[in-house]
């Protein structure tokens, strides 16, 4: 069985972690001139024991995310039996339509809708549920392979579809940095640049739809930021120093 609760040694390095990206995130909104309350920050813990996510939300973190199910069911029932309230969910995984119901039973937030069938089923789904729930589209700037998602010139008929759907809100667009391997910090830094400011100025096609921006997580959220990101996910910088042979972990 999980410990329900984590010592206070891992209970104050994870608050200290939490203020070093609170101030990060302030010094890139400040740097770039916005407002750091327009940027949500939105706890991946798909890594840790229920205890500690429950602790990340118990020292303030109100969104949460998670990418598999089984984690996701193991976090929500730890919350279920030791907390008064629980989180707003996010999913941030790679969504199959045979577990598209799961995940919009359970997650508010949706970030990775990535094709028009998708979209469509996951449309159908909430509806037929009645649960409203928010989605982004999530798009890939340039052609990888490894990665999913609506190219640039295949969004528009999916921004209708979100646009119209009854019990969908259409909360924006998701992008992930191409991974670049054997590429410099530096040069994984630009190419992370180039696809934030892409996804920015895709967005902008579109003023009337008021798109958000998930964009950025752990290595890149800064240059997110500057960007013009509306939403980091953001999960190792969490759990730094944090003892991953502990059972609390």
């Amino acid at each position: 069985m999980p410990p329900t609760s984590i010592n206070s040694d891992l209970g104050a390095q994870l608050a200290a972690n939490r203020d070093k990206i609170h101030a990060r995130i302030a010094a890139a909104a400040q740097k770039a001139q916005r407002d750091p309350a327009s940027i949500q920050l939105v706890a991946v813990t798909k890594s840790v024991a229920p205890a500690v996510a429950r602790q990340l939300f118990a020292l303030g973190e109100t969104d949460l995310a998670e990418n598999r199910i089984p984690s996701f069911d193991a976090k929500l029932q730890d919350f279920a039996e030791h907390a008064k309230t629980q989180p707003t969910w996010h999913f941030i995984g790679h969504l199959q339509r045979n577990k598209a119901r799961r995940v919009i039973e359970r997650s508010p937030v949706i970030h990775s809708i990535d094709s028009l069938r998708l979209l469509q089923h996951v449309a159908r789904i909430a509806a037929e549920l009645q649960l409203e729930r928010a989605v982004y589209l999530q798009v890939k700037i340039a052609d990888e392979d490894a990665k999913s998602g609506f190219m640039p010139d295949e969004l528009e008929p999916a921004l209708e579809v979100a646009a119209a759907a009854t019990h969908l809100k259409l909360a924006g667009l998701m992008c992930m940095a191409p991974l670049c391997p054997g590429r410099t910090p530096e040069e994984r830094r630009a190419a992370a640049q180039h696809t934030f400011h892409q996804t920015r100025e895709l967005g902008a096609k579109w003023p009337e739809l008021q798109l958000g921006l998930s964009m950025g997580m752990t290595g890149d959220f800064e240059e997110a930021i500057a960007a013009g990101s509306t939403a980091v996910r953001i999960g190792s910088a969490f759990f730094e120093g944090l003892d991953k042979g502990s059972p609390h972990v």
